[in-house]
């Protein structure tokens, strides 16, 4: 993706870069990027742009989806919005089945023997994104790939699609992020190098380290 892109997310506060200010994660951990993709719907132009993005990585990749799935909740939009170019059906993922009804986790028409590509707003750990191809395939459906906006280049991330044999793809990373937002001022140069060290190893960058040491 392109510095306009990027800047326009940090503009609509949808990506902060604050290495001096550490964001505390789900986890317990601390990081210097946040990212929340969710309103990026709300947004027209941006939609259409992502929409685009989307379908050119599908072709270049020579990829010949049957159906889209969207991970829910996040990437049903999307998936909607992709599957309607490509004149296909979309179908979602419940993070987890269903105990009433049909038990269902898989939601719209049946993918069985069908190719399907998964979309995710954000891959992160992996661990969503693999649990719905995992969901997919278990219902007979042949996962060709998974694609997201936004990659946050965490090394489980290649490990669990690694083992699970499936191609992912995204749109942009955090890497190509920072390296945008260092070559147009949006970050100087000590910033940059503190969100690499970050990216480079989450586990020991300093705030995090410095928060086991108070757990010892």
């Amino acid at each position: 993706m392109d510095y306009h892109f990027i800047k326009t997310l940090i503009d609509k506060k949808l990506l902060k870069l604050t290495p001096e200010k550490p964001i505390i994660y789900t986890s317990g951990n601390s990081g210097p990027v946040y990212t929340d993709l969710r309103p990026l719907l709300s947004y027209p132009e941006i939609r259409n742009k992502i929409t685009d993005e989307f379908i050119k990585l599908i072709h270049q990749k020579s990829l010949f989806p049957e159906i889209i799935c969207g991970v829910a909740t996040g990437a049903i939009g999307w998936a909607v919005l992709i599957a309607d170019r490509l004149i296909l059906p979309s179908i979602y993922v419940r993070k987890e089945q269903k105990n009433y009804g049909m038990n269902k986790q898989v939601e719209g028409i049946s993918p069985k023997s069908k190719d399907v590509i998964i979309i995710e707003d954000m891959i992160g750990y992996g661990v969503s994104s693999v649990a719905a191809c995992k969901a997919v395939t278990g219902q007979g459906g042949n996962v060709k790939a998974c694609m997201s906006i936004m990659n946050c280049n965490i090394k489980e991330a290649d490990k669990n699609f690694k083992e699970l044999q499936i191609p992912y793809y995204s749109l942009t990373d955090y890497r190509e992020v920072i390296n945008i937002a260092l070559k147009n001022n949006l970050l100087n140069n000590n910033q940059f190098n503190m969100i690499n060290d970050w990216l480079n190893n989450p586990y020991g960058w300093y705030p995090n380290r410095i928060n086991e040491l108070g757990k010892k």
